[in-house]
């Protein structure tokens, strides 16, 4: 009879301990949404604020800049799917800030790695002296594999949600304006078709003509290539559509190119379609969006504490008729930065690199006799972008071998 009653006892005190776990967690949930809702706040009820649009010709990336403390102007890049803005630990550290807390809940990154960051602010945060008041930021430290692919700051979606955001590239304008006032959206939105709760994921239909296959998509600024597709979607295309192969250390990229697909009435033609299996959902990156103009619809007045997630659209001016830098150099490699070194980390599959004998791993010492920061990828490819000929100097095994690579 005592073990029962001690078991009961024991139950009892875990049931308690949960309970008191989840309310603190709980309450701390909704102290920082409560943070972030305050921020509202600080803006006038009606404004409209014109900047010049920054879209970074490699990465794709919207960007733009935005004061701290008054003092110190900084560029971020924007990110749909980012929840929260975030630095780099040690920079945020150099502008003194505030520390919040941790974040209450975790946070999963694009390589599925979980983390709870430190939480921080400023005295103030301005885009071209429109305050936002004390918005919380991130702090991402080296432990997290996010910090090897930020190469600026991010403004995520608690600082996307305080307002809204027209992208007018035809006329290369970033307007920024309130959500309390009513027929000011009217008038920004006017020729934009509506995609209804766009900006919520997996709410964007895109079709696939050849296969005739819709698939639901997510818009994410973050991603900076075309469209990245899932594994039934891969599965798809591959029946009907060529493709190259890119063998990684621990994944396989497969690229299409040239594909159509359509957006409600609007046919795109001439697609960069990626699958990887680390990405489980249908993407739509900012490459593909750079074809439109576009807004970002967080509120209106009737929706104040309470996101809507539209998006508008319209197609730019030639918008079929977009160049960009492709995904992978026609040479068939892809290098990635460890340390201060940098290795083949990525090959495509019977390209010209594999055939030539250049394995992965393979520590690159030079191209083109030249030595400089090839940590972001697409600064190489775009580099390599119009040569027909390259030499290429490689480390294996402690034996330097030079290459001679040649397109057909």
């Amino acid at each position: 009879m005592k073990s029962i009653v001690q078991i009961i006892e024991f139950i009892v005190v875990l049931c308690f301990v949960f309970i008191f776990f989840n309310s603190c967690l709980i309450n701390a949930v909704f102290q920082m949404v409560n943070y972030n809702e305050k921020q509202i706040e600080n803006l006038p009820d009606t404004f409209r604020v014109e900047l010049p649009i920054t879209i970074d010709s490699v990465s794709n990336y919207f960007s733009l800049s935005a004061c701290v403390n008054d003092s110190v102007n900084e560029s971020f890049i924007i990110d749909t799917k980012m929840n929260t803005s975030s630095y780099k630990t040690e920079d945020i550290q150099k502008l003194n800030p505030h520390f919040w807390g941790k974040r209450p809940l975790n946070v999963t990154n694009s390589s599925g790695q979980q983390y709870k960051p430190n939480l921080y602010y400023f005295d103030k945060f301005s885009i071209n002296e429109l305050n936002l008041g004390n918005p919380l930021f991130s702090g991402i430290d080296t432990a997290n594999t996010t910090y090897n692919i930020m190469y600026k700051n991010v403004i995520g979606t608690n600082i996307l949600e305080l307002l809204n955001w027209k992208f007018d590239l035809d006329n290369n304008k970033l307007i920024l304006f309130g959500f309390k006032d009513n027929q000011l959206l009217e008038n920004e939105i006017e020729g934009f078709d509506l995609i209804k709760n766009g900006l919520d994921y997996d709410k964007i239909k895109i079709l696939f003509p050849k296969i005739k296959k819709v698939g639901n998509f997510t818009l994410d600024l973050g991603c900076g290539d075309e469209i990245l597709v899932n594994k039934n979607m891969f599965r798809l295309l591959k029946q009907t559509h060529p493709y190259r192969k890119i063998i990684g250390v621990k994944k396989t990229l497969y690229l299409f190119e040239n594909v159509d697909i359509q957006w409600g009435s609007i046919q795109i033609p001439n697609c960069q379609v990626f699958y990887n299996s680390a990405f489980p959902k249908n993407i739509i990156g900012a490459r593909l969006i750079k074809r439109f103009n576009f807004i970002l619809n967080y509120r209106n007045q009737n929706t104040k504490y309470l996101s809507l997630n539209n998006l508008y659209i319209k197609p730019k001016v030639n918008f079929e008729k977009i160049d960009y830098i492709p995904a992978i150099s026609d040479f068939g490699f892809i290098v990635d930065k460890r340390g201060d070194k940098y290795f083949v980390s990525y090959l495509e599959e019977n390209g010209i690199a594999d055939k030539l004998g250049i394995k992965l791993q393979d520590e690159i010492v030079c191209i083109e006799k030249q030595f400089f920061d090839f940590s972001n990828q697409k600064l190489l490819i775009k580099f390599l972008l119009h040569k027909k000929q390259i030499t290429i100097e490689i480390v294996r095994n402690g034996t330097t071998k030079e290459f001679n690579l040649i397109q057909n």
